[in-house]
């Protein structure tokens, strides 16, 4: 991992990885930020990044099980 790059960050890469990939499902349950992901005049491509850490923590552990998976497997190579 980068120095520069905070551990909670590699969460947030596969947040937004899962979002994407499930976008169409997703997408109407959105009540946070990541609403903007894909927004068709103004698109906010990081939008996990402006959340707290505390509040990326809890947007993967209140997932499913199986939604956990998916996530980690969106975060970047090395940070598994």
């Amino acid at each position: 991992m980068d120095e520069t790059t905070h551990p909670i960050d590699s969460w947030r890469h596969g947040i937004i990885g899962f979002l994407n990939d499930y976008w169409s499902v997703l997408e109407p349950q959105i009540k946070c930020p990541a609403k903007n992901l894909r927004n068709p005049v103004n698109p906010d491509p990081k939008p996990c990044f402006g959340c707290l850490d505390a509040q990326v923590l809890t947007c993967v552990i209140q997932q499913p099980s199986r939604n956990e998976h998916l996530i980690r497997m969106n975060r970047p190579k090395g940070e598994e």
